[in-house]
This record gives structure tokens, C-alpha cells and sequence, in this order.
């Protein structure tokens, strides 16, 4: 178009009238009268002239259309605002925008939805729904598991044309030291996605939901983190691993090719990708083509992906790369459903050099890569948008000055949403890049470590009052200088791995003057784990000069606060609630932390000019530390803060005596702290908050300053996410039930749901309101025969949500017409006739039956008479009776209905109890430290076998009480690991007293175990499981080795009742055997060795066919006991170090075979350094 064309469409754009919208503008832009427009419309040609009459089509002839518009006329006063009509906008290739492009103070470009509307840019592909075919091909039948044949549909992509689908790529943490080392293993764009209904649907996978675990380690192949510090060692080729799995799931994938496995191989804060070499489903062992950066460890979690054998789930799909045919189990109605695949592989939006240029309420979507990227660009705005969709991130922003995120949501984000880094850390200038009031969640679905919500990188940026919610790990990581993270509420992240912070930091000493204040972080984790565990701000490995102030802490199992070491730092006016612990703080860089890492902060602080100008004055005490120790953590300000029902701060002596520690204090227990509105998640102080008792200077922490807001890009709070009903039925659906459970799906930031059910579709007539804290509810007290309504809102997670109900709206079921209960029946009436008589009567649960009726004729009556009324469980004692007095009772139950007819007739009298013997049942048991178990008495005498618990009076003596106590109830409760016996003796009227022992084994964590469970061992016997050890061989051993352990050591062997010389289980210390216990040739009974002697002792067990349990008890390093079948059988108080072997060993004589298995070796230890080798 020439200039004179041009001329001519900005001459019609003058002469139409302009548009005054109020919300356009934010801070220093406001839409004026004299605003300048143009349109853009799917339905739009790029031969129009941009009018609202005769819009543009693509944003790309709007770009052009403003270039000559400020090449011939100039950049009109206001600035040009392009207005996009609802639809959605394809892209292909990235858009660039560059200087040409930008507007000016005051006179912004603007693109953004035309009021009302909302326009989508999008780099993904809509799949025609008439395209799709229910799979009916016998060999793909075949390979789909049975419960998805008929469910799955296919689709013809390279029929449709559609090729840029891309192949799956390697991704993951671990990928940086793996494609440094090895540069032909590179990352790339991940492939395609699917979506359904805009919900991203999940390649196929095994298992379907949380992880499988790696059985053993076979081969640990190359381990690139080893050579990237050492490339001396590199391995060419690289070598991948081979692991060992449990279970037969893998047997069905003999036809599978392009087998993926995503795992935390070695690091539960570092995850890979990495392609799938064989499955040999006869050793159970998967082959890895690719290396895992650190290595693979056993019992680290992983699934496989990328399987049409394990499309099993609705939502579950599939790509044949070679046929191009897509596979895919839909959730709903495929041919009604909006489904879209992601293409652009490439950013959607490069910016390099632009300024003044603001997108507003647009959709940015589906695509592989990343959206937009700004490269040296300054005062741009990005506001009211929303990206999802995406498979790498939303926004990077490097370089240039003052951009701005402002008011937008990111989801479904494949790699961390935003990045931005500006300023200049050698003179300290600021980029002023903030982001703020935004919305994250799921926005590290595909690379679940070290892919923030928010990244700050250079000097001087802000990430200010945003919501940041549901993440495997972090949720902000900052690096650089003076930036601020403010106001923020982050919560239920950490979730999926551990070692990790929700604000986190580390590694370097020049990261100073950085500011974490005002944030609200909650309810992180999904539970506390090993070593650092999850935690609320983390400052790694020495990471020093930071200030965290006026922050608050609640429902975080981890640390609230973790110290690396580091130096400088400040932590003031926090305040904790329900933290595990407040705070930890090491002195790492004098111990583990030191060597390649020391050298690693020299090299960064040396990069930067901490001694000079303008560090010098800004930084004074870095200036210096190279002269004042550095790896101590010194001058560490830790003062003012407050924990409520919190463990108290864990820090090592270093930093009290160089820092100052002072006036951290615990609000007393069972004290209310005084919050204004804690079921809200207002944690501010009323004026009578007993914490300004505990700590008088401590200043409320305002909540009206913590997280979203509303403003003219974000005009309401975001509600928690949707979800349906499930059961028992949908809005329409009548169900025939009378005590119903109702479920519903989960709600993605809610954590309680109200459920409210009524009798009319208003919801006004009987209402009744639960509120619970998981997705069901059996609920109590319906009618019978009548139709209810019900519908639930899921109540929101966090401050800065709002609730929601359930999308069917009211829905409705009937309960079914009741019967009354059937007759129920008493299946025993026991008299017990002790100095205190009683009656106990059993009777079985009846159809229908909630509640039952006991009745009862006593001696000299002649009816019978109402005993009990309501009672809810199938036992009662009737403790009003006489010794040798005829009862008899008969039974009803009822429900709503009515109450059933009488039982038959039970008859007992009450015979004076003759004992011979009293039981504890069980003879042995097994409990955890602070495990609590009750002991059942039972006797045998006159009237057989007859229970004794809670009908005589009888007293307990634990031989230890500090291992294990037990109360006048007969509950043993377990205090610290070790074997004690519990001594009962019970009085019967006119009886001798009458006694017995237990034995109770008070374990604390399995440190190593042994159940014999491969194919190597024998299968002719096994005590619990499919197999057990067999020595089949003259002075043949098993051993089983483990790191030390001080405890207890469990073995069970089984006698056939033929003998051999020697058969029997061994215990070691070392290469020190220690005893023997087992079956002697010609012994009648069970034999000890003390070792190294050759003396056979004798025990107080005959030998019998059978398994026999022995425990050696080591949990006392001044006593050695060994027990038989729960009966002691050998003492002495030789000082020991615990164990580290148990074996079994054989020897024959004369060839006679003693046929000895072996099974089940368990040490159960209070201390041990690590797993068994």
C-alpha cells in the first residue's frame, strides 16, 4: 500500500467516532477521547482498512498498518490501541515486534480484546470432531488394556495434514549436567499436547497416577554430574542404566516402541527424562538408552510414558509418531468437545528492542514452546491476560527497563511461567520489571524442578502481592541484587519432591540487599520427608545479605525457614503456626559444604566489584570476607519473631555467638494467639492478641496487603477450580438409595467443601449443611422413600480465592422405600460367673437393622422387660445378675421403618467359674514406638474356652517399662525399640491366683529385611510370602548383609523334623559370628552356639515341624538376649556393638539333608547409617 492509501485509511480512522473505556487503562495509561483504533476479526480481511466495519484479520497487518501510520503521520496523541473481536487468532511462526513498533510515553500500542469480548492468540490446532473413529483395527484392540476397548478413538493426523507434531524430547533438571557433558543429548521444545475442553489430557503412562519405584539397581551406567566437575572421567560412549522392577505390568508391552521414562532417579529435588533402550520381562529389568545426570539409587520413584498398552483411563492418550494416527480415551463426548493439539514449536511473540507496546485481556495458548519473550525492551505491559496451554513458559523477559506483568493468570504451564531478569549487577542499576497481582497455578506440569511461578534474576525487580499455588517444587527463585518479593500468598507447593523451598535462593555471597517480606506461606508439602525436607524460605548453600521480614509461616510440616550457612542475613517480626520447626540454620560451608563449593562462591564473588564503588557502600561487610572467615555464618540477625504450636529454632552455636539471636518467643500452649480471622487466613492481631503479651514489640502483620486484589485488569478474586458431582446422581438422574454416599470430584485450592441437601429444588425446605474436608459424605438422618436435592461449594484454600459450586447446580436423588429390619440373631450368651457375675450376649448385624433392642426375663419374672434401648453395636454385658440365677434373652432391631419381631429365645445361667488357666491373646505381638495395643485375656477351665477381658479383675507388670507400659485396662503402649514381657496374674473367687507372660517386641523403623522373594530361592515353603531360602548344599550360607544396626534381629526358620549336623540361623557382627541357633544332629531340642565356642546349649524348646521365630535382642548395648518362639532362651551382659548380618548355614552328615528353610530376616534398629547394601 502506498502512502497515499495509507493516508487515506488513517483519514477514515480519524473521522470514526472513538471509544472512551474505562478499563483500559492502569497507573500512567488511561484511554482518552482522542484514543486511536483499530480492529482485527477472524471473520476480518487483511484487505479492509481496519475499521470496526471493515476489520483486519490478522494482528500482523494491524502491526503494519501502525508502522505506516507513524512513518507518514506520526504516532498519534494517546497512542493506537488495536481492539481484537472474540475468536481465535492461529499462528504458525513467531510474531516479531521490534522498535519500529513501540509507541511512546503516554502514547502506548495497545492490543487487546475489544470490550465484552475476549480474543485467544493461539499456536495450537482445533481436531475436526467428524474426524474421529472409534478404533476398530484387531491389532490395536489388541494392545489396548480390556477395560479400554470400545472406549478409545483414533485419529488421522498426517490424513489431516497436520505434521509439526514434533518427537519427544529430553527435559528435566538433571539435563543441564547431561547435555553438558554429552552435547548430542540436548533439550528440546516438548512435542505435542492434547487438549480437551481446554483441560490438558495426559500421555498414556505407567503407573496411571503417583509413581512406581525403582526395585533395584542393576547397572548404574555413566554418571555425567560425576564428569562435569572431572571431565577427565567422561565415559564415551555414554552408558545408560538398568533397573530392576516389581509386578508383570511391563509383560504387556511387547509390541511398544518409543518407551520414555520420566523419574527423581537419584535427587528428590532433581528430575529427567530419558528414553527406554529394552524391557527384558523375564529378569524384570528396564534398560535406560540415556544416562541419569546423578546416577539411579533404589526406592527412587519414576513411571513410564508414552504406551498405547497403557491407555486404561479416561483422559489418557497417545501418539503414533510413524503412522501419525492419535489415540485417545476421551473423558466426555468426544464429537461435542472442543479438542486442540499444540504446534507452534518456535515463541509465539519475540519483542526485541520494543517499548510502550501493552497486550491486555487476551487468551495466549497452545503451543510448545514459550509465549512471549522481551530481549532489551522497556515499559511494556502485559495485563488482564490469561496463559495456559503452554508447554515450556509464559513470559522471559531479559534486558531493558520497567516491564510490567500486571493482573494475569498463568496455568497449565509446561516449565515455569515468567522469567525475568534487568538491571546491571556491575553498577547495581535496577531494571524495575515487576510482576504483580497474577495468578499461578500448575505451571510446572511437564519439568516439575527449578520451574518457578516467578524467577527474579539481575538487580532490583519486584514480584509483588501474587497468588502462587500447586507445584511440585518452588514457586519464586530470585538470583541478583535488591529485588523485592512482597505480599505474596504461596501455597500447596513442594508437593512432589523435597529439599526444597517455596522462596528459594542460594549459592552465592553477592546476592545481597534482596528483600522477602509481607508473604503468606502455607500448607506446603504433602508431608514432611528426609534430609532438608520442604520448607517455606530457603537460603541455600551460603547464600548471605538477605532480609525476610513480617512474613508468616502456617500448616507447613518442614521448616519455616531454612539456613544455609550463610551470613548477614536478617529474619525479624515473622511469626510461625503449626510449623514443624520455625527455623534451622547450619554452618554447611565449614563442613559438607566446603571444597568444589567454596571455590564456586570465590569464583562468583569474585566476578563482581565488591570492593569497589557503588558495592563498597551498599554492601560494606562483603567487602571484607574474605578476612573474616566467610564460610562462618556470621552477623545473622535473628530477633523478634513468634511461634505458635511450632518446634522451637534449631540453630548452631556459631550463629548465636557471632549474630544476635534474641526475643524469639512461643506464644504458651493452649493459649489462643488472637487472630482476627484465622478460618479465613487473616492471621493480623486483634488489639488483645496474646502475642503482644509474649513479645510486646512485635507489629501485626497487615493481610489486607497480602495477595490479589481487585483493579480494573482483575475485577473479581478467582474462585477455586471446577469440579462435578459424581454419585449418586447428576442433576436429572434419580437414584433408589437410603443411605447414600455422595462423592464429587476434588476442586483444585480448596481444602473443605459445604454440602447442603433439602427437600425441594430451591433448597429451602428441610435444609441441612455438612461441612467436610474430603470429597464425600455419608449423610445421617435421611428419610426413607423420599426425593432429595443437594449441591456443594468447594470453599476456598487461601486468602486470595473465592468458593464455588458444583457445575451441575442442584442435583437430586431418592432414597428407596425401607422395611423394617429382619429378625436379628444371638449367637451367644456367655455367663461368667467371677466374684462380679455378668452376662455378655453377641448377636449379628441385621439387614436394614440401625439400631437394636435388648429384652430380658430374670429370675422370678414372667415376661420379659426392655434391658437396652439404642444400641448401635452387636455386643452388650449385662452386669445386673447373681451367680447361679437363670436368664433369658430375646433381640429386635429397628430402623425408620419400624422395629422387627422379637429373636428367638437365649438361655444361660450363671455357673461359678472354674479356671485352670488364663491366656493373653495374642502369645506375642509386635508394636511401633508409641503404638498403643490392647491385650485380650481369655481362660480355660470348666466352661471351655471362655473371654476374660473386662470381666475379672486382673493386674499387668511389664518387666521394662521404659521399653514398653501397660495400664490397668490391658493396653501395652511402646516407648523405645527392644523385647520386654508382660506378666498378667488374675484372682478368681475361691481359685488359686492364676498367671501368665507376654512377649512383646517394641520395634522402631525396619533398617534392613530380607523376605527371600526372587526367583533364586526356593518356592516348596514360604511363611508369608511366595518363597522362602533353601540350603541345598553341604555348609552351604545365606547371608544377608546391612549397615550396623543396634536393635533387634528377627529370623524364622522351618523343621522338617530330620536332622544333619548343623542347621541354623547366625547372627554377626562384622566378620564376627556372634551366635547360632537352629537344630544340633541328634538333639531333641533347640541348641545355641555363643561364638566362637563350640559348646551346644541347651534350651527349653523341643524341636517340632514347623516354622520357629528367633529374635536376638541387641537394643542394649550392655545385654545380649535371644528368644525362641517368644520364650527366652539365652541371656548374657557382654557389651556389644550391634549387628550388621544374618545368615542361615547347613551342615549335612552322612548326606541326610536337613531340608532347613529360611525366611523373613528383619533388623529392626535405633541406629544405622544407612539402607542394606
Amino acid at each position: 500500500m502506498g502512502k497515499r492509501s495509507i493516508s487515506i485509511v488513517f483519514a477514515i480512522m480519524m473521522s470514526l467516532p472513538f471509544f472512551y473505556l474505562t478499563d483500559t487503562g492502569y497507573r500512567d495509561h488511561a484511554a482518552a477521547q482522542n484514543e486511536s483504533a483499530l480492529f482485527v476479526s477472524v471473520d476480518g480481511d487483511d484487505g479492509n482498512v481496519g475499521t470496526m466495519a471493515a476489520p483486519f484479520a490478522t494482528l500482523q497487518r494491524a502491526q503494519q498498518a501502525i508502522r505506516d501510520i507513524k512513518m507518514n503521520e506520526g504516532l498519534p496523541a494517546g497512542g493506537i490501541t488495536v481492539y481484537l473481536r472474540e475468536g481465535d487468532y492461529h499462528f504458525t511462526e513467531t510474531w516479531q515486534i521490534g522498535q519500529a513498533d513501540s509507541g511512546e510515553a503516554g502514547a502506548p500500542i495497545v492490543y487487546r480484546s475489544y470490550p465484552g469480548e475476549r480474543a485467544s492468540l493461539k499456536g495450537g490446532y482445533r481436531l475436526d470432531p467428524n474426524l474421529f473413529s472409534l478404533v476398530n483395527d484387531p491389532d490395536i484392540l489388541d494392545r489396548l488394556p480390556a477395560e479400554a476397548q470400545g472406549q478409545v478413538w483414533e485419529y488421522d493426523l498426517l490424513g489431516d495434514g497436520i505434521t509439526a507434531y514434533g518427537e519427544l524430547p529430553f527435559y528435566g533438571h538433571s539435563m543441564y549436567y547431561v547435555s553438558e557433558v554429552y552435547p548430542e543429548l540436548q533439550t528440546g521444545p516438548p512435542a505435542s499436547e492434547l487438549f480437551f475442553n481446554d483441560e490438558v489430557l495426559t500421555l498414556s503412562r505407567w503407573p496411571n497416577e503417583e509413581f512406581e519405584t525403582v526395585a533395584s539397581v542393576v547397572y548404574q551406567g555413566s554418571i555425567p554430574r560425576d564428569y562435569y566437575d572431572n571431565p577427565a572421567l567422561t565415559e564415551d560412549p555414554y552408558q545408560g542404566f538398568v533397573i530392576g522392577y516389581d509386578g508383570d505390568r511391563p509383560s504387556r508391552w511387547t509390541e511398544a516402541e518409543d518407551i520414555w521414562m520420566y523419574g527423581y532417579w537419584y535427587y528428590d529435588w532433581s528430575d529427567q527424562s530419558l528414553q527406554v533402550e529394552s524391557v527384558d520381562r523375564i529378569t524384570k529389568q528396564i534398560t535406560s538408552k540415556q544416562p541419569s545426570a546423578y546416577g539411579v539409587r533404589s526406592n527412587q520413584r519414576y513411571y513410564v510414558f508414552n504406551l498405547l498398552e497403557e491407555i486404561d483411563l479416561p483422559g489418557e492418550w497417545y501418539l503414533d509418531r510413524t503412522t501419525g494416527i492419535l489415540y485417545v480415551y476421551p473423558p466426555d463426548d468426544i464429537q461435542e468437545a472442543n479438542v486442540e493439539l499444540s504446534l507452534l514449536d518456535d515463541t509465539m511473540i519475540v519483542m526485541t528492542g520494543a517499548s510502550h507496546i501493552y497486550f491486555e485481556n487476551l487468551n495466549i495458548e497452545t503451543m510448545r514452546e514459550t509465549a512471549i519473550r522481551m530481549t532489551n525492551s522497556s515499559d511494556n505491559r502485559i495485563a488482564g491476560s490469561t496463559f495456559r496451554k503452554i508447554g515450556q513458559q509464559a513470559v522471559i523477559v531479559s534486558g531493558g527497563v520497567r516491564n510490567e506483568l500486571l493482573s494475569n493468570d498463568f496455568y497449565d504451564i509446561g516449565a515455569g511461567a515468567v522469567r525475568m531478569e534487568g538491571g546491571d549487577r556491575v553498577t547495581l542499576t535496577p531494571g524495575e520489571h515487576v510482576a504483580e497481582n497474577n495468578y499461578f497455578y500448575n505451571f510446572s506440569r511437564i519439568q516439575s524442578t527449578y520451574t518457578p511461578a516467578i524467577s527474579l534474576g539481575g538487580v532490583g525487580n519486584k514480584a509483588v502481592r501474587n497468588l502462587i499455588r500447586e507445584g511440585p517444587h518452588m514457586g519464586i527463585n530470585y538470583s541478583g541484587n535488591d529485588h523485592l518479593i512482597e505480599g505474596n500468598e504461596l501455597f500447596d507447593l513442594v508437593k512432589d519432591t523435597e529439599d526444597a523451598g517455596a522462596i528459594y535462593g542460594g549459592r552465592n555471597w553477592t546476592f545481597q540487599g534482596n528483600q522477602i517480606v509481607r508473604n503468606f506461606l502455607h500448607h506446603l508439602g504433602e508431608k514432611d520427608v528426609t534430609s532438608h525436607g520442604v520448607v517455606g524460605i530457603y537460603h541455600d548453600d551460603q547464600l548471605s545479605g538477605i532480609q525476610a521480614a513480617d512474613n508468616v509461616f502456617y500448616n507447613i510440616e518442614g521448616r519455616g525457614v531454612l539456613g544455609g550457612g550463610g551470613r548477614d542475613n536478617v529474619f525479624t517480626n515473622n511469626i510461625f503456626i503449626n510449623v514443624g520447626r520455625a527455623m534451622t540454620y547450619d554452618e554447611r560451608g565449614l563442613t559438607w559444604n566446603a571444597g568444589a563449593a567454596q571455590q564456586d562462591l570465590l569464583n562468583k564473588l569474585n566476578a563482581m566489584p565488591y570492593q569497589s564503588e557503588p558495592w563498597l557502600s551498599r554492601y560494606p561487610s562483603l567487602s571484607q570476607i574474605l578476612s573474616d572467615e566467610p564460610s562462618e555464618p556470621r552477623r545473622n540477625t535473628i530477633t523478634g519473631n513468634v511461634m505458635v504450636n511450632t518446634g522451637d529454632m534449631e540453630l548452631v552455636e556459631r550463629v548465636s555467638e557471632y549474630g544476635t539471636v534474641e526475643n524469639n518467643v512461643h506464644v504458651p500452649e493452649g493459649v489462643d494467639p488472637g487472630f482476627k480471622d484465622p478460618s479465613n487466613y487473616d492471621f493480623g492481631l486483634q488489639v488483645t492478641s496474646a502475642v503482644y503479651d509474649a513479645l510486646p514489640t512485635f507489629t501485626s502483620i497487615p493481610f489486607d496487603q497480602i495477595g490479589l486484589y481487585t483493579d480494573t485488569y482483575r475485577q473479581a478474586l478467582p474462585p477455586v477450580g471446577r469440579f462435578h458431582l459424581n454419585a449418586p446422581s447428576v442433576p436429572d438422574g434419580i437414584s433408589s438409595l437410603f443411605t447414600p454416599t455422595l462423592s464429587w470430584e476434588p476442586a483444585s485450592g480448596s481444602r473443605s467443601y459445604l454440602v447442603q441437601i433439602a427437600e425441594d429444588a430451591a433448597m429451602q425446605t428441610g435444609l441441612q449443611e455438612w461441612l467436610v474436608e474430603e470429597p464425600q459424605l455419608i449423610p445421617e438422618g435421611l428419610m426413607p422413600d423420599t426425593e432429595y436435592f443437594w449441591r456443594v461449594e468447594a470453599q476456598p484454600g487461601g486468602k486470595s480465592m473465592t468458593a464455588r459450586w458444583n457445575t451441575e447446580g442442584v442435583a437430586s436423588f431418592a432414597t428407596e422405600t425401607l422395611d423394617p429390619p429382619v429378625v436379628p440373631n444371638i449367637v451367644e450368651a456367655l455367663g461368667i460367673g467371677t466374684s462380679d457375675p455378668r452376662v455378655v450376649i453377641r448377636w449379628e448385624a441385621s439387614e436394614r437393622g440401625e439400631g437394636y433392642r435388648l429384652y430380658r426375663q430374670a429370675p422370678g419374672e414372667t415376661s420379659f422387660s426392655l434391658l437396652a434401648d439404642s444400641l448401635e453395636t452387636y455386643a452388650y454385658t449385662d452386669t445386673d445378675v447373681v451367680l447361679s440365677g437363670q436368664y433369658s434373652y430375646k433381640l429386635t432391631a429397628y430402623n425408620a421403618a419400624g422395629e422387627s419381631a422379637m429373636s428367638g429365645t437365649s438361655e444361660v445361667t450363671i455357673s461359678p467359674l472354674s479356671l485352670t488357666s488364663v491366656d493373653m491373646v495374642p502369645t506375642q505381638t509386635g508394636l511401633a514406638v508409641d503404638e498403643t495395643v490392647q491385650i485380650q485375656l481369655q481362660g480355660t477351665g470348666s466352661n471351655g474356652e471362655v473371654p476374660l477381658t473386662g470381666t475379672v479383675d486382673a493386674s499387668y507388670t511389664s518387666s521394662n517399662p521404659s521399653l514398653a507400659s501397660i495400664n490397668s485396662a490391658g493396653e501395652v503402649t511402646g516407648h523405645s525399640p527392644g523385647i520386654v514381657h508382660i506378666e498378667v496374674e488374675m484372682a478368681v473367687a475361691g481359685q488359686a491366683d492364676l498367671k501368665n507372660t507376654l512377649t512383646v517386641i517394641i520395634y522402631s523403623e525396619i533398617m534392613a529385611e530380607e523376605r527371600f522373594e526372587t526367583e533364586q530361592y526356593s518356592n516348596e515353603r514360604s511363611r508369608t510370602g511366595d518363597r522362602s531360602a533353601k540350603l541345598v548344599l553341604d555348609q552351604q550360607s545365606t547371608n544377608f548383609i546391612f549397615n550396623r544396626v543396634t536393635g533387634v534381629a528377627e529370623a524364622w526358620f522351618y523343621d522338617d523334623g530330620q536332622s544333619s549336623k548343623e542347621a541354623m540361623v547366625n547372627l554377626m557382627s562384622g566378620s564376627t559370628e556372634l551366635f547360632r541357633i537352629g537344630v544340633v544332629y541328634q538333639m531333641s531340642d533347640y541348641r545355641i552356639r555363643n561364638m566362637p565356642g563350640t559348646e551346644k546349649i541347651a534350651t527349653s524348646v523341643d524341636r517340632s515341624v514347623g516354622w520357629h521365630q528367633v529374635l536376638f535382642d541387641l537394643s542394649d548395648t550392655q545385654r545380649r538376649t535371644i528368644y525362641l518362639d517368644g520364650e527366652q532362651v539365652y541371656e548374657d551382659y557382654q557389651t556389644h556393638n550391634g549387628f550388621t548380618r544374618m545368615g542361615g548355614i547347613d551342615y549335612w552328615v552322612d548326606n541326610r539333608i536337613s531340608n532347613m528353610f529360611f525366611d523373613d530376616f528383619v533388623a529392626y534398629g535405633v541406629e544405622a547409617n544407612s539402607n542394606p547394601s
